[in-house]
């Protein structure tokens, strides 16, 4: 969805998970039944290499800003209140083995991606607006990042699963690119899907499944009248699903594809009702 004069947070995901664990905890090789004994700093070294920024704390400082996991610092099961230097995050009390909470750490982002629009979208259509930028705000130093101008009609944005980039769609332009956030293509961008049937793609969504939902528009040979699809691609912007939508929305445009689930909800400021559809 475009909306005039503001910037949409498009996806926002800032969280501090902090791991007690007990004193020692054994670790079975592949070597039969070899044992070894890890300490808490191996552990914490380990969680600490997922993420650079990722602040590690000891569990007596946990512990300690708990009050020592007190009732009136819980939150709800094993869930609690501390403080950490001004901050206040949760902190969760685990006694069983952390290894897949530490393989979450490694896909969590500390980003909040939002496109700024100048105009609404007759008016960006009308004027050919390429004032759109993706922005990239940083929680945890509170600062803006402009990772990309001049877009024609900034849209909307999704990163992928794995952290390493970001689509952005452009209502305008017709077109989707994609955005390196790591990796040896850091910083850089190019187009991936610009496809004379797919036009005024608007929200994108990652689903359950890792690839992408976008809500646009094709034009019929008979009317040439724009009419709503959704379309599925990967990262890559590879299609693997086009579905016309026309039938329940007519030429009415959609503004966003989700995936709940087996379900695909639709949604569209022009009517009074959600899509909802099922396999």
């Amino acid at each position: 969805m475009i909306k005039r004069g503001a910037s949409v947070v498009i996806n926002i995901i800032a969280v501090v998970v902090f791991l007690s664990c007990t004193k020692t905890r054994e670790k079975v090789s592949s070597r039969g039944n070899e044992r070894k004994q890890v300490a808490p700093e191996d552990i914490r070294s380990e969680i600490a290499s997922y993420e650079q920024n990722l602040k590690v704390f000891k569990f007596e400082e946990v512990r300690e800003s708990t009050k020592n996991f007190s009732s009136k610092s819980r939150i709800n099961g094993s869930m609690y209140r501390g403080e950490f230097g001004g901050e206040i995050p949760a902190a969760k009390k685990m006694s069983r083995d952390v290894t897949k909470e530490v393989n979450i750490l490694k896909r969590i982002n500390h980003f909040n991606f939002c496109l700024s629009f100048r105009r609404n979208s007759t008016k960006g259509l009308q004027a050919n607006d390429s004032t759109g930028r993706l922005l990239k705000y940083d929680v945890r130093t509170n600062q803006v990042t402009v990772l990309m101008r001049n877009l024609l009609g900034a849209a909307g944005a999704a990163v992928s699963g794995d952290g390493r980039f970001v689509l952005v769609s452009e209502f305008v332009g017709n077109r989707i690119q994609r955005y390196w956030l790591t990796g040896s293509n850091a910083g850089t961008s190019e187009i991936i899907l610009s496809n004379l049937n797919i036009v005024r793609p608007n929200n994108i969504k990652r689903t359950i499944l890792g690839d992408f939902l976008i809500a646009a528009a094709t034009v019929t040979q008979a009317s040439q009248t724009p009419v709503p699809i959704r379309v599925r691609v990967d990262g890559s912007g590879t299609i693997s699903e086009i579905v016309s939508l026309e039938a329940q929305y007519g030429s009415t445009p959609i503004s966003e594809a989700q995936q709940y689930g087996l379900s695909v909800y639709v949604s569209s400021r022009g009517v009074n009702f959600v899509g909802v559809y099922s396999p």
